[in-house]
């Protein structure tokens, strides 16, 4: 029983006095403290041993031969001889994401958008120096220069959010959704009103109802009904959105600002070639923004014009959002437009609402009526006045 286990422990001891003789022979170089930690060095080590000993043998053969000779035989050894070998870990001093014990070493991706305590914040091949005004020029509707403006750079100059116009995104479209699905149950289904067969002695599974959601032409289980989608976004998220998404426009030179959007007639050939014109070398989807439906630099001219225009949305300065102005691949910007954007951004936001809104305009109207009739009464009645003015925010 004892012969196995004597002959096993002999053959391990001549391969253990083979490896030591041949680690004499030829000694394995040694290996720098940090690629002492990765899984691949004792595979690195041997290719390094195989291809340092190649070039050592071949050099241990060579004879001296004349020089033409040596040198095209040099030529052959170089030929011969393995391509470099590339390690698979970084060198000392690496950052960390650059390291990896279970993979070795890979370059990282780029990416599109760089992850941060405050959010993804796209990354541009330029440098940006956000809150800076932005500089763009002016342009007519025949695409001509007109002058050289800057736009405010807490609206049209910050960083874009990735994550911000993706909430933002998703709010508006859940919003628009109709939610009209709806799918009958058991109960709304025609049919199934009495028992199909008795309890007990058929020999078949116990049913109360052919329309129960098991059998076929049954009602659904929980199938959808007819709901709203919208959900809830602080007003804060949805202006940091819209901020976001111009200044997207801006950064890629997709915002065009022009003095004005009407044309001359309301003619869909005409605007088309001029935003054709306007649009040279650049895709042909566009959202025309003029300060309102019935103004000077757009009004009803430029929407009959341009309904008909495919790719091509026009909205007032108080309907842009983000989801029309990341849908369209240029955003043309009138002036005015572009003031009473920045106008609506900087406003402070009404916490209130429409309610709070109402009491606010109730409130200024008794301020009136009373300052009249003070004025009135001279100065008795001032601190009735007073009085009355006392108000409580909600």
């Amino acid at each position: 029983m004892l012969l196995p286990a004597v002959a096993h422990q002999l053959r391990q001891r001549v391969r253990v006095a083979a490896a030591a003789a041949a680690r004499q022979q030829h000694p394995l170089p040694q290996l720098q403290p940090h690629q002492q930690s990765c899984p691949w060095a004792a595979a690195a080590r041997c290719f390094v041993s195989s291809a340092s000993a190649a070039p050592n043998a071949a050099a241990a053969a060579a004879a001296p031969v004349p020089a033409p000779q040596q040198q095209q035989q040099q030529q052959q050894q170089q030929q011969q001889q393995p391509p470099a070998w590339q390690p698979l870990f970084p060198p000392a001093g690496e950052p960390d994401h650059l390291r990896s014990r279970a993979r070795g070493y890979r370059p990282p991706q780029p990416g599109f958008g760089r992850r941060s305590s405050r959010g993804t914040v796209a990354r541009y091949p330029f440098d940006i120096q956000y809150g800076a005004p932005k500089p763009v020029f002016l342009y007519d509707l025949d695409g001509r220069v007109l002058a050289r403006r800057e736009l405010p750079g807490d609206v049209f100059n910050v960083p874009v959010r990735l994550d911000i116009l993706h909430r933002v995104v998703r709010w508006q479209r859940a919003k628009a959704q109709q939610g009209t699905h709806k799918a009958k149950d058991r109960s709304e289904v025609s049919g199934g009103g009495r028992k199909p067969w008795q309890q007990k002695g058929s020999g078949r599974a116990r049913q109360g109802s052919i329309r129960a959601p098991q059998w076929r032409g049954g009602g659904a289980a929980h199938g959808p009904v007819p709901r709203s989608h919208a959900h809830k976004l602080p007003k804060k998220v949805r202006r940091m959105g819209l901020r976001c998404a111009l200044s997207a426009k801006a950064h890629e030179g997709r915002l065009l600002l022009l003095d004005s959007l009407r044309p001359d007639a309301p003619k869909t050939k005409a605007l088309a070639s001029k935003l054709a014109r306007l649009l040279s070398g650049r895709r042909r989807s566009a959202l025309l923004v003029d300060s309102a439906k019935d103004a000077a630099d757009g009004g009803e001219v430029l929407r009959r014009a341009g309904r008909n225009i495919a790719g091509v949305d026009i909205v007032p300065a108080r309907g842009a959002n983000v989801y029309s102005i990341l849908r369209r691949d240029v955003l043309l910007l009138t002036a005015a437009a572009a003031d009473a954007l920045v106008a609506r951004l900087r406003a402070p936001i009404n916490r209130l609402g429409a309610p709070g809104r109402a009491y606010e305009a109730r409130l200024a109207e008794r301020r009136a009526a009373l300052a009249l009739a003070a004025e009135a009464q001279g100065g008795g009645g001032a601190a009735a006045a007073g009085i009355e003015l006392q108000e409580r925010v909600p």
